[in-house]
């Protein structure tokens, strides 16, 4: 099942093999020396692993490549890096079920890299103060090994990163100072197992001026981990020590193995800017176009192309019905679209966000973006804020009856006011009983989002 994407679509992931030629080394480390010793039987026993690493010369593996070998308890019996496409890797392991980790690209002066003492599956692969990530990929495979055996086991490596190549902002003020352009929430760091650690953190790219005086552009490229939900752009500018600050919010989460391309150009005194940029899997993916338009009133976006055309990829479950619950999230709308089923899933759950005289559009929106990451249930990660249509569908005496307790949700209250997207960047509130309402809340909001999925007939 994959969710629906409507600003960065689903890429599907490479799927690289580590290069070309066999490679064969017996484990040879003090402790495993020992424990084969204390048996003369099982060392007759013990078998051989011998991790096979190829690759396509348009696809190479990212080096250094930091191996795990982990028991069926979790305990790591091994830790190896290979620093080449030469180095070679075979363990003599005994009769069991063994999981293998791998981590391309984990350059000890990049990351920090747990030893085979402190190595668990979920142990995270962080990135140094300072530093920035490579082309980081990761590969894990369950193997089954027999008493004297070979074994050979090929590694299939997933990019886990996405690549900011360039951006480039033309026509600017003369007396602009300073030009960034920041993407946030991203994900902290990457666990073993391949999975993403939380910590909704951004990634900011100072531009440089360029020779013209008027353009600005990155210095090189850049590596960042995916988003941890939808994710949101913001475009800096420094004229005469005043930074101005403007922001777009997309719809979607930053995928993995894909690439962004942005440019943009300044229009005009008044502060807008307009935005465009391809975001693309070059050799994996269809591209995806982005255009922004930024000005003083807030930011606007559109995609189209992609293998998706921005609305997601179908996935091969049932469709379920309409008050029923689909991995303990409700089905509110479904509708048919040609060989498919699009179903829209209201969330079982909900957070408060205060409402103050203080807070301007964007701080709500800032809120809630922060808040949207934590509201993954069951693989399906890509929550947004309701349309207006789609807030007119939400009853909360109809959500109340289906069960939503039992699904371990809370209740909706009518009366209440809930967030809902107005477009053009802003938040409105409607009731839960289905109305739009004029204002918010005079104490808190509440946050229940939605997402919507494809299902093939």
């Amino acid at each position: 099942m994959k969710t629906l994407k409507t600003l960065f679509p689903i890429l599907s992931a490479a799927m690289l093999v580590l290069t070309a030629c066999e490679k064969e080394l017996i484990d040879e480390s003090a402790d495993s020396e020992a424990a084969l010793s204390q048996d003369s039987t099982l060392v007759e026993d013990a078998s051989q692993l011998t991790i096979v690493t190829r690759s396509t010369s348009s696809e190479p593996i990212s080096y250094p490549v930091v191996v795990y070998v982990m028991n069926g308890d979790g305990d790591c019996l091994h830790q190896q890096t290979l620093a080449s496409a030469t180095d070679q890797l075979s363990i003599r392991l005994y009769a069991g079920t063994y999981q293998v980790y791998a981590v391309g690209g984990a350059d000890a002066s990049v990351y920090s890299l747990p030893t085979a003492d402190a190595a668990t599956a979920d142990t995270e692969i962080a990135l140094l103060e300072g530093a920035a990530h490579t082309d980081l990929m990761q590969a894990s495979s369950t193997v089954t090994i027999g008493r004297n055996e070979n074994n050979h086991l090929t590694l299939s490596f997933a990019r886990k990163v996405m690549k900011v190549s360039s951006v480039q902002i033309t026509d600017m003020p003369d007396d602009a100072t300073s030009v960034a352009i920041s993407l946030a929430p991203l994900y902290k760091g990457l666990s073993l197992d391949g999975s993403y650690v939380a910590g909704a953190l951004s990634a900011t790219i100072d531009l440089v001026k360029q020779s013209d005086g008027t353009s600005w552009a990155n210095a090189s490229p850049l590596f960042i981990l995916p988003s941890e939900g939808v994710a949101t752009i913001t475009v800096r500018m420094t004229r005469a020590g005043r930074t101005t600050k403007y922001i777009y919010t997309t719809t979607q989460q930053l995928q993995a193995n894909s690439e962004l391309n942005i440019s943009g150009r300044y229009t005009g005194d008044a502060g807008e800017f307009s935005l465009s940029g391809v975001f693309s899997g070059p050799t994996w993916g269809d591209p995806t176009n982005i255009d922004f338009t930024f000005d003083e009133n807030g930011a606007q976006g559109t995609v189209s192309g992609g293998s998706t055309s921005g609305e997601g990829t179908a996935n091969s479950d049932a469709a379920p019905a309409v008050k029923s619950w689909y991995k303990n999230c409700y089905v509110f709308m479904s509708a048919d679209e040609g060989d498919e089923t699009v179903v829209t899933l209201l969330h079982r759950s909900e957070v408060d966000i205060a409402v103050e005289e203080t807070k301007s559009n964007a701080d709500y929106l800032a809120e809630i973006n922060a808040a949207l990451p934590d509201f993954a249930v069951n693989g399906i990660t890509d929550w947004r804020l309701p349309t207006e249509d789609e807030a007119k569908q939400i009853h909360a005496a109809v959500v109340n009856k289906s069960g939503v307790v039992s699904q371990g949700g809370k209740l909706m209250t009518a009366d209440e006011r809930y967030f809902y997207d107005k477009g053009n960047n802003e938040v409105g509130a409607f009731l839960g009983k289905g109305d739009i309402s004029s204002a918010f809340a005079t104490k808190v909001m509440h946050l229940r989002p939605v997402t919507t999925l494809r299902f093939s007939k």
